[in-house]
């Protein structure tokens, strides 16, 4: 069977549609919330993260106070996060505005870039799927699969994390963009029914 993916969130995000990885959320009929953290230094100068630990900057820290205030009407009731700074900052300003508490995934935290992490990102290019002392395409999506395994069908998740996982959720690669502390409803169905 194979599911697809819609996203769709406030005017400021372009709508996405795309093929869901069925590997990452098995026989997951519903739908999530999904969250880049806010804006970090490294971010704005261009750098590859990837696992490195960075704070969120005062944009970053911005930002997701707005994401928090937005997210009000989406009847959130439980907080996923990658346990990276970025993701923990921005999930402290959302738990804190909505009165949730947050569960920490291990396996939701960004690609391990290996060499190419504070570089970049064009560097990554040449070895995209095996970077040197990181984490391959496989074993990233691997580990995703875990941490997704952690969605509830019955709860309205919020899952705080990174780009790449975004990317790697929706099957779109290196090309799709998503934008700092934006809020984006993943809605999940059967091939044979219609995308709403």
């Amino acid at each position: 069977m194979r599911w697809f993916v819609r996203s769709c969130c406030n005017q400021s995000t372009e709508q996405v549609e795309a093929l869901l990885r069925p590997e990452l959320v098995p026989g997951f009929p519903g739908e999530f919330i999904f969250l880049r953290h806010g804006q970090t230094d490294w971010n704005r100068s261009g750098k590859v993260m990837g696992q490195r630990d960075i704070a969120l900057n005062a944009e970053g820290l911005r930002q997701a106070g707005e994401a928090a205030r937005s997210l009000h009407g989406f009847g959130v009731s439980r907080i996923l996060v990658s346990p990276l700074k970025r993701c923990q900052e921005t999930a402290e300003i959302i738990a804190q505005e909505l009165k949730l508490p947050f569960q920490t995934i291990a396996e939701l935290q960004e690609r391990d870039w290996g060499v190419f992490e504070g570089g970049p990102p064009e560097a990554r290019l040449s070895a995209y799927d095996a970077p040197p002392n990181g984490e391959t395409t496989r074993a990233f999506s691997q580990r995703l699969a875990l941490g997704l395994s952690q969605l509830e069908p019955l709860e309205r998740s919020l899952v705080i994390s990174h780009s790449g996982v975004y990317r790697a959720l929706i099957g779109k690669g290196r090309e799709q963009k998503i934008g700092y502390a934006k809020p984006v409803v993943i809605k999940i169905m059967q091939q044979n029914k219609p995308m709403l």
